[in-house]
């Protein structure tokens, strides 16, 4: 069958994903608009085109590309790909993946995250369904449409998945404790928090790394509490990264399911989080402030039992998320909706 992607955020994760997808779903065709820094890999695509710039070039852009393309399925990925693609083309043809709702944003203002929650909840019916990504987001597309159909789609890692056990010997070792996370200098994945945590455990022996890049007021702030700021890797760049790290710390204030904790899993990373709603029932250690975490990092060498059980989390994560689970997943969904599966 031909699936058509749309996009207006064709960067870091959003992008990542999209690739898997069609990765595990090769026996599909896969054709993409879309706007963003990343470059869509040209095997994984027969066609690609430009979504541009300005809402009413994007609503042309997208009903000429379901013209041109006379796809089967059309998945939005995003909020506002969502917008384009429901209000412009046929309920029928149509599924939404959000990754993450805006408006579980609890940076924004009250305001600001009702009309987000207004506009999805209008546009929830215009579509075949919403494609989820953790329990909390499956309650969220509940609460918009509750006659609405749900799929559990899981992400999978974007780098090959090594075995950890030798790591678990030799972790510590050097006598510090190298700590990274990934993701844009953006306010979702507040880089605020983790330069305070930086600054907490400042002498005690611990070193950060933000992987990523974006506002540069957030990489003078990192670079200021002393943490290192890499800048944008290629997938054996940010490999060799995670590999020389000792532990991968999420510092996002909400999220879909981020691909960076999969990455880190499939390395081999004991994973500690900001307490946030998509990683409740993975095992994933959490903490609530800067403070905590700060104290769960310093402590974690006179701690480890907290390390078997990451490693725990680690090893289930990596039998739940991976690209044979997705595209099983994404059969049975076209199977669910009547789609040919061959």
């Amino acid at each position: 069958m031909k699936i058509l992607h749309v996009t207006e955020c064709y960067a870091g994760g959003v992008s990542r994903a999209i690739n898997s997808l069609s990765e595990a779903t090769k026996q599909h065709s896969h054709s993409i608009i879309k706007h963003g820094v990343d470059r869509p890999e040209p095997e994984l695509f027969d066609r690609v085109e430009d979504l541009g710039k300005g809402h009413l070039r994007r609503f042309r852009a997208v009903y000429r590309a379901f013209r041109s393309f006379s796809p089967d399925l059309v998945i939005a990925h995003s909020s506002w790909a969502g917008f384009y693609a429901r209000s412009t083309l046929p309920p029928r043809t149509v599924l939404y993946e959000p990754h993450c709702y805006v408006f579980d944003d609890p940076g924004r203002t009250w305001i600001a995250r009702q009309t987000y929650r207004a506009a999805e909840k209008l546009f929830a019916p215009l579509s075949l369904g919403t494609l989820v990504l953790s329990e909390h987001e499956d309650r969220l597309a509940k609460e918009l449409h509750r006659r609405g159909k749900r799929f559990a789609l899981p992400n999978a890692p974007t780098l090959p998945v090594l075995e950890s056990a030798e790591r678990r010997k030799t972790m510590l070792s050097s006598g510090y404790l190298n700590v990274v996370m990934v993701g844009r200098l953006a306010p979702q994945k507040d880089p605020d928090f983790f330069a305070s945590v930086a600054q907490l455990v400042h002498g005690s022996g611990i070193r950060l790394t933000w992987i990523g890049d974006g506002d540069a007021a957030y990489r003078h702030k990192l670079e200021g509490a002393g943490v290192e700021v890499t800048g944008w890797l290629d997938a054996a760049a940010l490999q060799e990264r995670l590999k020389a790290a000792d532990i991968y710390f999420h510092s996002a204030s909400y999220e879909g399911f981020p691909l960076s904790v999969l990455d880190a899993w499939a390395v081999g990373l004991p994973v500690f989080s900001r307490d946030i709603p998509c990683f409740a029932g993975t095992g994933v250690k959490t903490v609530q402030s800067e403070a905590d975490a700060a104290q769960l990092l310093v402590g974690l060498q006179g701690n480890p039992r907290l390390l078997d059980d990451a490693y725990a989390a680690r090893d289930e994560g990596m039998r739940r998320f991976n690209l044979p689970a997705q595209a099983a997943a994404f059969q049975r969904m076209l199977s669910e909706l009547g789609f040919r599966t061959d």
